[in-house]
């Protein structure tokens, strides 16, 4: 005898007074389990009351009960199987979800293991290094080369503090630039060297072979190519092409030194004149580096460092302001 069955023989033993006290009591559990018992059970005690007094009662309960347990059944069963459909589309889904996320880790893991920054760092002794795209540098002592994480996969960026000389394979798809602080070269089919010491304010470029474009963040941009030298005053934000500069060897290093120990130095090395027109200026300093520099070029570094004008005189040049930069 199946669940339906029983119960409604339950039930028809219970509305009729023949239901033994633990009949009463199953009877009472099953009730208490959902909602949709209890309205059975009263669906089928208002019928049993409406046709008690019709001489074929127990047929007219059968029945009409059969026809009540029929109809819950059913649209409980449809209920059920509309939330077990549920459920298993839910489960699917947060299978996907899962299936996603791993995949997404597994992702991050891989590129993060592919895609590692490169740097080399030198410190008293120069290192040569070379890149997957057959690019060549030579990395100065004290200096510091660091390689893009998409490096040849959506750039050929690498990040230069210090010196170094450049001998790069040229590809016209993904170019090769020195980010150089907020100053950049880029190749343009080359070998070229830079210098820039972290203690002064100038930017050293100097092309070999090829041609190379220089710009910074503010748009300022210059191209030179071989045997063409170039200076970047960060403080100006200026670029200057400088025929003559000599990068080999530095012989002139000021560090936070007067403008009036400046001139004196250049006036004895360059036998030359400076003069300054305001005295106001001859506590002025300033830190730079030059190496070999003609004196035309030191000159102009000078004054645009400062923020100073000058000219060109008989016996040398006279520096004009009222005040420098701060």
């Amino acid at each position: 005898m199946n669940k339906i069955e029983n119960i409604d023989n339950l039930i028809s033993k219970f509305l009729s007074g023949n239901a033994l006290p633990e009949d009463a009591m199953l009877l009472e559990d099953w009730k208490n389990e959902n909602p949709t018992n209890k309205l059975y059970f009263l669906d089928c005690e208002n019928i049993f009351k409406n046709n008690k007094n019709q001489s074929n009662i127990e047929n007219i309960d059968n029945t009409k009960a059969w026809v009540k347990i029929t109809q819950s059944i059913n649209k409980e069963t449809d209920v059920k199987q509309l939330q077990t459909k549920k459920i298993v589309y839910l489960r699917i889904a947060a299978s996907f979800a899962f299936i996603i996320s791993i995949g997404a880790i597994i992702a991050y893991m891989l590129n993060k293991n592919t895609s590692q920054e490169l740097s080399y760092v030198t410190t008293n002794k120069p290192l040569f290094v070379n890149l997957n795209d057959s690019t060549k540098i030579h990395i100065l002592e004290n200096s510091k080369i660091v390689v893009d994480q998409n490096f040849g996969v959506k750039n050929r960026i690498v990040y230069l503090k210090g010196n170094a000389d450049f001998n790069v394979t040229h590809k016209d798809e993904l170019p090769f630039i020195v980010d150089a602080g907020s100053f950049f070269i880029k190749d343009i089919g080359t070998k070229f060297s830079v210098r820039l010491s972290l203690d002064t304010d100038t930017i050293y470029v100097n092309v070999d072979e090829g041609v190379v474009l220089l710009f910074d963040s503010l748009g300022s941009e210059l191209e030179i190519k071989a045997s063409e030298k170039a200076i970047y005053i960060r403080s100006k934000k200026q670029l200057i092409n400088a025929q003559e500069i000599n990068l080999n060897n530095a012989i002139l290093k000021f560090e936070n030194t007067t403008l009036k120990e400046v001139v004196l130095k250049l006036n004895s090395t360059y036998k030359t004149n400076i003069i300054l027109q305001n005295t106001q200026l001859n506590n002025c300093t300033i830190t730079t580096e030059f190496t070999n520099e003609d004196i035309d070029t030191i000159i102009t570094i000078i004054a645009e460092t400062l923020g100073l004008d000058f000219e060109k005189t008989n016996s040398g040049y006279l520096i004009k302001g009222k005040a420098c930069l701060p």
